[in-house]
């Protein structure tokens, strides 16, 4: 009876993240550390069970998710973390419409970086990757192009894939971030799928 959005029988989603919603730290957009360091991650962390097939969720109606009729469980199953990691930091990098973005590494949490760009209404995306089969999902999750180590020096690429000019640097991701610091943009590292940064670009004024 302390469950109110939910009724027994209903297949949900339990997000891999799960802040305390109802602190006040909320309130601060402190997500992860509200009530107590590590709050966020208490399934991990915490919250013991969470490997059985049935264990309690704290606060059920502010954490969990119903899964519609219309999703497969293997489509609900990468909305709880991948997905949610990538548009996260699609959110982060403040993405305007009509924006450049560029996603470097195109893995399950890239290639939903690119998906969260696209649908925030950035009207160019440039991933980076190189995998065959990574470049084909980057095409088809928004990408506009994707490029390549392998085809030369990626700030090179980018810069003059946006009338900027740079040196040809000696290490390309830490002088992308020099550059783009330098410029007053935007660039977020979160650290997974080898590397992953995206980089807010003003769309008309980039000189």
């Amino acid at each position: 009876e302390l469950v109110e959005e939910f009724r027994p029988g209903e297949i949900v989603a339990v997000p891999a993240i799960t802040p305390n919603w109802r602190d006040r730290g909320i309130q601060e957009h402190n997500f992860k550390h509200a009530s107590a360091p590590f709050s966020g991650h208490q399934l991990g962390r915490s919250q013991p069970g969470v490997f059985a097939e049935k264990f309690l969720i704290p606060d059920a109606d502010t954490t969990l998710a119903k899964i519609p009729a219309s999703l497969s469980l293997e489509q609900a199953l990468m909305c709880v973390d991948v997905v949610t990691t990538g548009f996260t930091g699609a959110e982060n990098a403040n993405i305007k419409f009509g924006d450049t973005v560029v996603v470097m590494g195109i893995g399950p949490i890239g290639l939903m970086a690119v998906a969260g760009a696209a649908h925030l209404g950035a009207a160019r995306i440039l991933a980076v990757g190189s995998r065959p089969v990574c470049v084909e999902c980057a095409y088809d999750f928004g990408a506009s192009e994707v490029l390549s180590y392998k085809n030369g020096d990626l700030v090179q690429q980018v810069m003059e894939r946006t009338a900027q000019q740079v040196h040809r640097p000696a290490e390309p991701l830490l002088s992308l971030f020099n550059i783009l610091r330098n410029r007053d943009l935007l660039v977020i590292d979160m650290g997974t799928d080898s590397f992953l940064c995206l980089c807010h670009m003003a769309a008309a004024d980039s000189s």
